[in-house]
């Protein structure tokens, strides 16, 4: 729509201009309970956005990864980009529920099996995560932080290592003794 009035009126004398923001903290998204990936404070954004309204351009999109991102996901086909949208999300969800089920179960239990298959469903989306974020990163020249995402993988897998460790008996921690100093 606004293209169309962009057209429709530039001919008339009337600069139309789209603004698409990335997150923003203001009252309204402190309401939100989901992740914001790269929220701005309100002064970054309304810089922008001013910046922009002087560059005289149409659109004014940030921050500009996540635009490449809408961008390029616009550009598949509409069932293509449905489906995408739908395993994004239920495989988020998914994962979680089955890393939730296997902390409050088998792993409390002391099943062998269950932190490595805790590690797999932190690792999956984590691994995931980092391989978009460079190919976005190669495709658009922005900065990606798939570092983020590798020291959380290497958390995980230290957790995984610490946890093998605990339950090894070459490992487990002996008794202490409290001596009295004479």
């Amino acid at each position: 729509m606004c293209q169309s009035l962009h057209v429709d009126l530039g001919l008339r004398g009337v600069t139309v201009q789209a603004v698409c923001p990335g997150y923003v903290k203001t009252p309204l998204t402190d309401t939100n309970d989901y992740a914001m990936p790269s929220l701005l404070e309100l002064d970054d954004a309304v810089q922008r956005i001013c910046d922009g309204f002087e560059r005289k351009g149409f659109e004014i999109a940030f921050p500009r990864h996540m635009a490449y991102l809408v961008k390029t996901l616009n550009m598949l086909p509409r069932p293509l980009y449905f489906a995408l949208m739908d395993l994004i999300g239920g495989a988020s969800f998914a994962l979680g529920m089955l890393g939730l089920y296997l902390t409050w179960g088998p792993l409390r239990a002391g099943a062998r099996f269950a932190m490595t298959a805790l590690g797999v469903c932190y690792a999956i989306p984590l691994v995931m995560a980092a391989i978009v974020a460079e190919r976005l990163a190669h495709l658009t020249g922005a900065p990606t932080s798939w570092h983020i995402m590798g020291v959380l993988l290497a958390i995980v897998a230290a957790a995984c290592i610490a946890h093998a460790l605990a339950r090894s008996p070459r490992f487990a921690a002996a008794p202490m003794v409290m001596q009295s100093g004479v």
